[in-house]
């Protein structure tokens, strides 16, 4: 599956940001499971400790399956976890968009795509939305 993300890289981060203007993490999250689900995507229910996407009428679920983002599959949304320069612990969601590549924003970049060494070390979850029959 090939995913597009050609119209949000580059877009400004912003906190809370879901588009078209600006991204924040979970925004460019739910742009993946736009592609990846068909179905437009909400931050409303837990993913682990962080709230996740979830897309809002496709009846379905996030399932833990690891904390090893060394094989995802696309749409995968991988939790990472670590301590900033004033000590304080920050979490952070990226989505798998294939070939050990990673869609996010953040504040220094906005809307990007980082490989697998960039995150490797901080990832504490990989989650993947199961659809329920």
């Amino acid at each position: 599956m090939k995913i597009d993300l050609t119209h949000i890289l580059g877009k400004p981060f912003r906190m809370g940001g879901r588009g078209p203007d600006a991204y924040d993490c979970i925004g460019v999250c739910r742009e993946v499971a736009l592609q990846v689900h068909g179905e437009e995507a909400a931050d409303t229910l837990p993913c682990g400790e962080l709230s996740c996407v979830v897309p809002e009428e496709f009846p379905g679920e996030w399932h833990y399956v690891g904390n090893d983002a060394s094989m995802p599959t696309p749409g995968d949304a991988v939790l990472t976890e670590r301590t900033n320069e004033r000590g304080e612990i920050e979490h952070h969601v990226y989505t798998a968009v294939g070939s050990s590549k990673f869609a996010t924003s953040d504040r220094k970049r906005g809307a990007c795509v980082v490989p697998l060494r960039a995150i490797q070390e901080d990832v504490i979850g990989v989650y993947r939305w199961r659809p329920i029959a």
